[in-house]
């Protein structure tokens, strides 16, 4: 399955599942499947593995097959494949319109990955830190 992931925010394609740049190829290439009972599993690994090539770490993902035409933050899936054949070439500028527009005409919307900044962790007060300095 080859998606592309163009980012709700801004409008452009941030990532291209048969671009060799996307972080980690090799896990794409072995968890990758035809089978269209994976596009959510799929869509988030791709949005994950795009986060990790761009920075963005230490996200929680949730998939919804469809647009949510508002902002919030995340990326549109369009699977560009179907019957074994790529409908676009490998995008390699993801700011050119006439791209943007190609994806959003001849690719089909899978869904919409939605990415949260993942709650921060505290750890338990130790004992150590709720004894007093002693006064000397």
């Amino acid at each position: 399955m080859r998606l592309i992931l163009i980012d709700n925010n801004s409008g452009l394609i941030f990532g291209d599942t048969a671009n060799y740049l996307l972080a980690r190829l090799n896990d794409w290439r072995e968890n990758n499947s035809d089978n269209n009972s994976d596009t959510a599993r799929l869509s988030l690994m791709a949005a994950r593995l795009l986060d990790d090539t761009i920075g963005e770490h230490g996200r929680e993902y949730g998939f919804i097959n469809y647009d949510p035409r508002d902002n919030r933050t995340g990326y549109l899936i369009y699977r560009a494949d179907s019957d074994g054949a790529d409908a676009l070439p490998v995008v390699t500028d993801g700011q050119k319109q006439e791209m943007i527009h190609s994806v959003r005409s001849a690719c089909r919307l899978e869904g919409f990955v939605e990415c949260r900044r993942a709650p921060r962790q505290t750890r338990p007060h130790s004992l150590h830190s709720r004894i007093a300095s002693p006064i000397l």
